[in-house]
C-alpha cells in the first residue's frame, strides 16, 4: 500500500507544481525573442524540448526545496508521507534538490522510472533514497490494526 501512496503523491506533486509553473512561465516569455529563436533554429526544439526542460528544472527546485527544508511536498502532505534524512530530520535543501533531480532524470528515461518503481516494490525503498540515505515515512498507514500500527511505529523509530 505504501508504494501506491508514494506513486499517487508523486503524481499529485507534479500536477500541483507543473500546471502553475507552466502558466507562470507562459506569461513571463518575451515573445519577440522567442519568435526570433524559432525563425533561426528548429521550431520543434523550441516548442517542445526547451520549455519542458525549463519547467522540469523549476519543479525540481521547488519540490526539492520543500522536500529538503520541511520533508513535505503537497502530495506527501495530502497522503501523510514525510521524507527524512539522517536522525529523522529534514534532509537539507541541497539533498532535497538532488533527490528531485534524480527523480526528474529517471522520469525522462522511462526505464529509470520503471526501475524506481521496481526497487520501491521489492525493497520498500527507491534507488535514489538508498543513494541519498533518505527515507519516506508513512505517518498514517492505511488498513492496519492498532497492533500493526504500533509495530510499524516501533520499527520506524
Amino acid at each position: 500500500m505504501r508504494a501506491i501512496k508514494r506513486f499517487i503523491a508523486y503524481a499529485i506533486d507534479y500536477i500541483l507544481v507543473m500546471i502553475p509553473m507552466s502558466t507562470i512561465s507562459g506569461t513571463m516569455v518575451d515573445w519577440e525573442v522567442y519568435n526570433t529563436l524559432i525563425e533561426q533554429y528548429d521550431p520543434l526544439l523550441w516548442f517542445t524540448f526547451v520549455p519542458s526542460l525549463v519547467l522540469m528544472g523549476l519543479s525540481v527546485v521547488v519540490l526539492g526545496t520543500l522536500t529538503g527544508a520541511v520533508g513535505w511536498t503537497p502530495g506527501k502532505l495530502l497522503l501523510s508521507l514525510r521524507v527524512r534524512g539522517y536522525g529523522k530530520q529534514p534532509m537539507g535543501i541541497a539533498r532535497g534538490i538532488g533527490r528531485e533531480l534524480i527523480k526528474a532524470v529517471s522520469f525522462i528515461f522511462f526505464l529509470g522510472m520503471l526501475y524506481a518503481l521496481y526497487t520501491l516494490v521489492e525493497h520498500r525503498k527507491t534507488f535514489y533514497d538508498e543513494w541519498l540515505r533518505s527515507d519516506v515515512e508513512d505517518l498514517s498507514p492505511w488498513g492496519m490494526t492498532k497492533t500493526q500500527k504500533n509495530w510499524h511505529k516501533a520499527m520506524n523509530s
